[in-house]
């Protein structure tokens, strides 16, 4: 029963956190939006600098999809299709490699590299969150 808990909670908290994740750079970013809603951050660090908590965000993200998926899969109760359990399967590697690109945006480098990631970036999260809600949607 604890691991039927465990494996609830740690999805929500995987779901909660790719939208969290996702939201957070358009947030410590500042642009007009931000300065017209009023959430511009008054901090003097550059952009990477402010990242901090999306880098975060990120490695929980990793973290707890692993243990969401390890749990069911240790204990035997897998309770979920063939499809919803690919489509969550795809989605923890696209994690890990979200991870990894993010890693990389870290370092210095060229513009044109940096634009090349930040759009495989982008598109790992786009498919990450289609990915999880098909999964949530095949779950109930």
């Amino acid at each position: 029963m604890i691991d039927y808990f465990l494996t609830a909670v740690s999805g929500w908290l995987g779901t909660i956190g790719i939208a969290f994740g996702s939201l957070l750079p358009y947030l410590l970013r500042r642009t007009v939006v931000s300065r017209r809603l009023g959430i511009e951050l008054v901090d003097s660090r550059p952009y990477l600098g402010r990242m901090r908590p999306h880098y975060s965000v990120g490695y929980s993200i990793a973290g707890v999809s692993t243990l969401h998926a390890w749990l069911p899969m240790s204990s035997g109760h897998i309770r979920t299709s063939g499809a919803s359990l690919w489509m969550a399967t795809i989605a923890l590697g696209l994690a890990w490699l979200q991870l990894w690109i993010g890693l990389m945006l870290r370092q210095p480098l060229a513009a044109s590299e940096r634009k090349v990631l930040r759009l495989w970036h982008f598109w790992g999260m786009i498919a990450i969150a289609a990915l999880v809600a098909l999964h949530v949607r095949m779950k109930r």
